[in-house]
């Protein structure tokens, strides 16, 4: 069986149209490695979208810690009266006949 001839590759104009295709097949999935919907770029856009959330979370996690606190001391059997005073005094834009109020000329 060593007489056995192979099939020359496929040719138009002189050029190995096989090794062409095979370079054209590459190129096309390199180029959808980088740019595709799972490829590269899609990866790093993805890794910066959940370090941005991440932050989001942390920072909506301590906003509710700090709100959580809040509700606790404003509750019948926990209540700061400092922290009642001081909301009641905000809510009715009130002060101590005895306190300095300082305008901001800016807002």
């Amino acid at each position: 069986m060593s007489g056995q001839r192979q099939k020359p590759a496929a040719r138009f104009a002189g050029v190995d149209l096989t090794r062409i295709g095979l370079a054209a097949a590459v190129v096309y999935l390199g180029a959808h490695a980088m740019t595709g919907r799972q490829g590269v770029s899609a990866t790093m856009a993805l890794a910066d979208q959940e370090a941005r959330l991440s932050r989001e979370l942390a920072a909506l996690e301590a906003q509710r810690l700090a709100l959580k606190d809040e509700v606790r001391r404003l509750n019948d059997k926990t209540l700061d009266l400092d922290l009642l005073e001081e909301r009641a005094r905000i809510l009715i834009d009130a002060a101590h006949p005895d306190e300095i109020i300082l305008a901001n000329p800016a807002g």
